[in-house]
Order: structure tokens, then C-alpha cells, then sequence
């Protein structure tokens, strides 16, 4: 061998750098093709999805697909009008709890000293699918909302912007983790150090003070108390505050602050959550407010309500919808809360009955409460001589219990009476007549709320049948009713609504799943595979029970791996199922409207979170913000159950109900628009699959080529050492490398 010949590397080396590379790669695709088809329809929302094939049925091409008219107008008119929603739900919504001395309204421009660092930050929504894109021009900010109504203190509003607030937890002050979107929600108590107003007496000097007081609550984070799993377990708030949702030193301290240099002080509660406010509410506290506001998660127009409120532009008319205990860790739902952890959860196929792997890491909180949550709890007790727990005393009355009343609400100069007039009865429902009388001095609105008191009898003793002494059956807002005036409304209370569950009486069967005995279970094997001629579109508006559904049902194709993907991870939108020509569906309507978070949007109306559009009272108007929302969206829900049973005819006729369920809402919804009775749907495979199965493609043919490659040069290292380079060898012990004696 010539001395110039360079040597090849040494095979083995070679291999096993290949063998690594092609492991890599292997493990990476595998990896890839299993999460992106697992997550294959935020993939199509994102990467985009293949384009749809629609074969219409020539016989149906006179059919009007136009099944819904929309008088949305332009995209400009429709965000106006969805604006105007979204404030005139926050306009009847936001409570007023209290208010002293007629400390409200505020007189237009007069000057008002904003405090609190919810004021410069504050909770417009949830979290998750419930965030709201704070960035938005859509959004009305607190400080806009002040500005254009009143004299702003420029001097403290300055302090704020240019404080950093601190978080507190267990151990003491840090830095702010405000979270958003899907991060979950906050779980520190964040505010400003009071600090920072010193020095600002005179400014504040003959000024309302408005301090802002928030908390955020939503999807991805239980809020913070001392119970099993929280990140303040055994310890609580580093100040002293027990929970979440109580008042934190630093904002009793602001409030304090507001008292000691303000004419007067009103506390805005931005929180969708029940707070803890006994102090707020008691006039010997050092802490008490003369107003108090709960806007709760106002959206992107509350806080222009809040402000048409703050100066009486607006009557408040919104009633509480939660029972505002004095101490919450108290309340029958707390019992039990807290991160209880699985300890024989399997979410594996074929794990049930017998388990599979390991346990899956899942927590829950037992639901023991019954039907006693919120005033069915407190009234119940109250009626039949029960006492409370409250702040560690026991024998506490109602009173000392609840800080406000489920229904209760204030408003500016109305003094309303009801009287029920008339009343008419059938067999199936009740009439009532009411007179709403307005005896005050200015106009408003009030709500008509109707509770039936049901007896307990022997029967329901023997029966063990729970009752709550007192339960809201109906309801209904009035319009705006002048001094003096009155409006008759006419409510409608329905039998069957009055029932009570047994779970003892015709009801004794507790056999579930899919065993012999069970409601659902079955020995017939559903019909699959049929060609029956259907397709979903042919279903609309037959009844729910008409037979046609099974026909339609007997062509599904269970190997249709769309299928389980429309059932079990359809999370905004649902997969299409091509057997029974079931179009995918988008929803990207989350609680509070649009959701940014899924569809990258950055402008959308963001509603009042869901405790304010119930404390309207007002169904016209909850009805309304539906029809806004429906507007540009089609249909979509979460299927989340596990359904992939298609061994047995109880897994498959489960299966099948599950389909029926979600198709029937979906083909009378706007998501069939424009597609007539007998169309086709199918879809093209979507671009991204393209690319990962041409990427897996890659990934295999250079696995193979490498593999092919890897035998001939071994082949030929071991034919031809002397072109390889020598292995090298690992070092020996010295004693080894001591030359032999001669």
C-alpha cells in the first residue's frame, strides 16, 4: 500500500455514527407522524386542511340552500353592532352591592382618584379559551373608560404607571407572574406596595376614590387557598390573607389610604369569582367602602358600562347571581377542595376492565354538596333552624353568613313593589300575572323572580329525596319603568320544572358499562358498511327519532380512522366522516366570543364572561349575543369521551349514538349552508400530510440506503483492512504495557 493512500474511516466508528443518525431521524418521524395526527385538527386549523369535494345530487339543484338569513350587514356594521351587544350585556349585568349615602352616581368630570393595579391591569375574561386579547382596538381599557367621563388624578395614575407591583405568595413579595391565555390562571395576589401614593395626599384631597380590586379564574388553574395541592398548601399567603379570594394587606391598605384622603371611596370588584368582602360591606370596618361595584369579567365594552354606571348614565339593573358568603372556605362546596389525585386512572385502549400501563397522573374534587350549592345551601339551612360556621365561630345566623343575597342588587332612586295579579293553571303548567310598580324617583329596570317553595313529605323522607326549601323557577327583566309607571309581565312555570329526583324510587338499577343489565348495554351488532344511499345532509329537520338516522348510522365505517378523531379530539371544530358525508366543522366561538388564542385573530368582540350575562336576568339579550356570535361561525362542541369499543355491539352502538348526537346538531346548524339533501362530501388528503408522509418517506429511504451502505463497507473493511483505518484500542493497565523480560 502506497504511504500517500489516506485511509477510509474504520467501519465500526462509521456504523455506529450512522446507526445514532438513523435512530435519530427514525425516533423524530415516528415521533412527529404519531403527535401530529393525534392533534391532526389543530394541524388543519394552522397548516390548513385538504380541500373539500362536494358532489352535489343533480335531482336537488332547484333546492334553496340559503337556510339562514343573515342581516349582519357589513364586517364594519356587524363589529358595531356585536360592540353595542357586549356593553348593553355589561350595562344590565354589573351589580351595585352597596351604596352609602348616595355616594353614586359621580357627577360627570368631577375628579375621581383611580387606585389598585387592577386599574392599569385589569381581568376583562377567563383563561383559556375564555382570554381575551387585551392588545385588541376593540377593547375599552379602565383608564379610557375614567378619562371620557370623569377628571382622572393624573399625579397617582402617573405613580401607577411608573410602579413595579409585586406578588405575593406564601413567601413573601415577588415579581408579578400575571398569566395569559392558556397559561392558566394567576396564582399570586398581585398589587402595588402602597407605598408609592406617599406624597400624594393633596392630590387625592376632595376626590372620589375608585379602587380597583381584581382577580383572574378560568380554564388551566383552581384559585389559591390552603388545601391539598395548591401552591400555598399548609402555609397560606405570606401576609396573613387565607385564600385567593379574600382581601390582601396591600389592598386593604390602599383602601385605607383612599379613606384617609378621599371624599368618599368606591370599590369595583373585577372578578368573575365570589370574593370575600364582609369587610368591604360592614360600616365599622376600617376597610368599609361607601359603593361597591362587581363588574365582573366586563369583556372589551364593560368598562364604558361601568363608567356609564360610576356617573348614572346607566340605572344599575344586574342581580347577583352567586350568594356572597362572608367566609367562603366555610361553604359546603370547600369541603372537599383541593388537587385529590387518581390513584387507578387508565386512559389506555383496552385498559377496562382490566388496567393496562401505568396509572395516569389526573386529579378531581369529590362533588358531595348535592344539590345545597350557593342560596339552596344557606336558605335551607336558614329555614329549617340550622346555624352557620363563620370565621371559626360556630351558631352563626344567615346574617352573619351571607354578605349578599343570590338575586340582590341595588339601583339609583327606584323603590319597585311586585304583585302577583293573576294566576291560571292546567294540567301542565302555571300561569302568573305580575304588576312591577316603579315608586321611586328615577326610571329602571327590575326582574320579576319567581321561587316555589315545595313541601317535605314522609315520602321524600322514606325516598331520600334531597330539597332545597327554596328554588328560582322563572324569571323575567322588565323593560326601563318610569316613577310611578308599572309593567305587567307574564311568566309561565311549568310542572315538571317543580319535580323532585329520586334516585331510590324506579330507579334502582345502578348497573353501567358493558354488562348485562346495564341501560345500554346490547348483544345485537349494529349494522356497518352499509350502502344505503344517505348522506348527512339528507337528515335535515327529520325528527331525532325518526328511523332514517339508523339508516344513515348502518354506513358508518368503523375502520374510518376520521371517525374516532370527530369523536374523541375535537376540540373547536370536528372531523369530517366521510362514510355518512359529515363535513368538518369549525367553532371558534369560545365563552366570551371569538377566541384569539385558537384562530390568531387580534380583532373580535370579546363578551362579558358568563356570571355577568347571567346577572342581566335578561334572556333577550343573552339571546342576543348568541345571534352575534353565531354570526361568521358554524358549529362546533367537545366530544372528549374515549370511544374506540368496536369489538362488542354495546362499544358500537355507544358509537353510534355518540355520532347521532353530534351529526344531528351539526346538520341543523349554518354549517350545511349552501349544501342540499344527498350531497357528497369527502376532503383531499391536507398539504401537511403530504409533507410529513414525504418527510417519513425521506426518513425511510435514507434509513435503508445508510443500512445497505453500512453492510457493503463492513463487507469490504473486513475483505480489505488495510484501506480502513485500525480500530482503536482502549488503554491498557500499565502493568500490561511493562516490556517482557528477556
Amino acid at each position: 500500500m502506497s504511504s500517500t493512500t489516506k485511509l477510509k474511516m474504520n467501519y465500526r466508528k462509521f456504523n455506529t455514527i450512522w446507526t445514532t443518525v438513523v435512530a435519530v431521524l427514525a425516533v423524530v418521524a415516528i415521533a412527529a407522524t404519531v403527535v401530529m395526527n393525534f392533534f391532526s385538527l389543530s394541524m388543519e386549523i394552522f397548516l390548513g386542511r385538504g380541500a373539500r369535494v362536494v358532489e352535489p345530487d343533480p335531482e336537488m339543484s332547484n333546492v334553496d340552500t340559503a337556510y339562514y338569513e343573515s342581516n349582519a350587514g357589513s364586517t364594519d356594521e356587524l363589529n358595531e353592532r356585536t360592540n353595542q351587544t357586549a356593553q348593553a350585556i355589561a350595562e344590565q349585568g354589573i351589580v351595585l352591592m352597596k351604596n352609602n349615602n348616595d355616594a353614586l352616581p359621580i357627577a360627570k368630570q368631577s375628579k375621581v382618584t383611580p387606585f389598585g393595579y387592577r386599574y392599569g391591569n385589569p381581568i376583562y375574561g377567563g383563561t383559556g379559551s375564555g382570554s381575551v386579547n387585551t392588545a385588541s382596538s376593540r377593547i375599552y381599557t379602565a383608564k379610557r373608560a375614567l378619562s371620557e367621563f370623569f377628571t382622572v388624578n393624573s399625579d397617582v395614575e402617573k405613580a401607577m404607571d411608573e410602579a413595579t407591583a409585586r406578588g405575593l405568595d406564601s413567601d413573601g413579595y415577588q415579581k408579578p407572574d400575571e398569566k395569559t391565555g392558556f397559561e392558566g390562571s394567576t396564582d399570586t395576589i398581585i398589587e402595588f406596595d402602597p407605598s408609592i401614593y406617599d406624597g400624594l395626599e393633596d392630590s387625592a384631597n376632595g376626590t372620589t376614590g375608585i379602587v380597583f380590586i381584581g382577580r383572574s379564574g378560568g380554564e388551566g388553574g383552581d384559585v389559591t387557598a390552603d388545601v391539598p395541592g395548591s401552591a400555598i398548601e399548609g402555609k397560606g399567603y405570606a401576609d396573613g390573607t387565607p385564600h385567593q379570594l379574600a382581601i390582601s394587606q396591600d389592598e386593604r391598605n390602599t383602601i385605607k389610604y383612599a379613606k384617609e384622603n378621599c371624599d368618599k371611596v368606591v370599590v369595583i370588584i373585577d372578578s368573575s369569582n365570589v370574593m370575600e368582602i364582609g369587610d368591604l360591606m360592614n360600616d365599622d370596618s376600617d376597610v368599609s367602602a361607601d359603593a361597591i361595584l362587581w363588574i365582573g369579567g366586563p369583556g372589551g365594552q364593560g368598562f364604558k358600562a361601568m363608567s356609564e354606571i360610576l356617573c348614572g348614565d346607566v340605572n344599575p339593573s344586574g342581580k347577583a347571581v352567586d350568594t356572597w358568603m362572608t367566609d367562603i372556605m366555610e361553604d359546603p362546596s370547600m369541603s372537599n377542595f383541593g388537587n385529590a389525585e387518581y390513584e387507578n386512572l387508565y386512559l389506555l385502549q383496552g385498559g377496562y376492565p382490566n388496567p393496562v400501563g401505568d396509572p395516569t397522573e389526573m386529579n378531581f374534587i369529590e362533588y358531595e354538596e348535592n344539590i345545597y350549592v350557593g342560596y339552596r345551601y344557606y336558605e335551607t339551612v336558614d329555614d329549617t333552624g340550622g346555624t352557620f360556621t363563620v370565621n371559626g365561630k360556630d351558631n352563626q345566623t344567615y346574617a352573619d353568613a351571607v354578605q349578599m343575597a343570590f338575586g340582590y342588587g341595588l339601583s339609583y332612586g327606584t323603590d319597585f313593589s311586585q304583585e302577583i295579579v293573576s294566576t291560571e293553571q292546567n294540567e301542565d303548567s302555571v300561569t302568573l300575572k305580575v304588576h312591577a310598580t316603579n315608586n321611586g324617583t328615577k326610571a329602571g329596570k327590575d326582574v320579576v323572580q319567581v321561587y316555589y317553595n315545595p313541601p317535605y313529605t314522609d315520602f321524600d323522607a322514606k325516598n331520600s329525596i334531597e330539597k332545597s326549601t327554596v328554588n328560582l323557577i322563572v324569571f323575567e327583566k322588565t323593560d326601563d319603568i318610569q316613577p310611578g309607571a308599572a309593567q305587567g309581565i307574564t311568566v309561565t312555570v311549568t310542572k315538571e320544572d317543580m319535580t323532585s329526583y329520586s334516585y331510590a324510587h324506579e330507579n334502582s338499577d345502578t348497573t353501567l358499562g358493558n354488562t348485562a343489565g346495564s341501560k345500554v348495554y346490547t348483544t345485537e351488532n349494529p349494522t356497518t358498511n352499509a350502502d344505503n344511499g344517505l348522506t348527512l345532509s339528507d337528515l335535515r329537520g327529520v325528527d331525532f327519532n325518526d328511523a332514517k338516522w339508523d339508516q344513515l348510522l348502518d354506513q358508518l365505517d368503523l375502520s374510518e380512522s376520521d371517525l374516532y378523531v370527530a369523536l374523541a379530539a375535537s376540540y373547536d371544530q370536528t372531523a369530517q366522516i366521510s362514510s355518512i358525508s359529515k363535513p368538518a366543522t369549525v367553532d371558534f366561538d369560545g365563552p366570551q366570543g371569538i377566541v384569539g388564542a385558537i384562530t390568531d385573530a387580534t380583532e373580535y368582540t370579546a363578551y362579558p364572561t358568563e356570571p355577568i350575562i347571567a346577572a342581566t336576568f335578561n334572556k333577550d339579550l343573552s339571546r342576543q349575543m348568541g345571534c352575534m356570535n353565531y354570526h361568521g361561525t358554524t358549529w362546533g362542541t367537545a366530544f372528549t369521551s374515549l370511544i374506540h369499543d368496536t369489538s362488542s355491539a354495546t362499544g358500537v352502538a355507544t358509537l353510534r349514538r355518540a355520532v347521532k348526537n353530534m351529526s344531528y346538531a351539526i346538520v341543523n346548524s349554518r354549517a350545511m349552508d349552501g349544501i342540499a339533501p344527498g350531497t357528497k362530501i369527502s376532503y383531499r388528503i391536507s398539504p401537511w400530510k403530504i409533507w410529513l408522509y414525504s418527510a417519513d418517506a425521506a426518513a425511510a429511504i435514507l434509513a435503508i440506503g445508510m443500512t445497505v451502505v453500512m453492510i457493503h463497507r463492513t463487507k469490504h473493511a473486513k475483505a480489505n483492512p488495510d484501506l480502513y483505518k485500525p480500530r482503536k484500542l482502549r488503554s491498557k493497565k500499565k502493568e500490561d504495557e511493562q516490556p517482557e523480560e528477556a
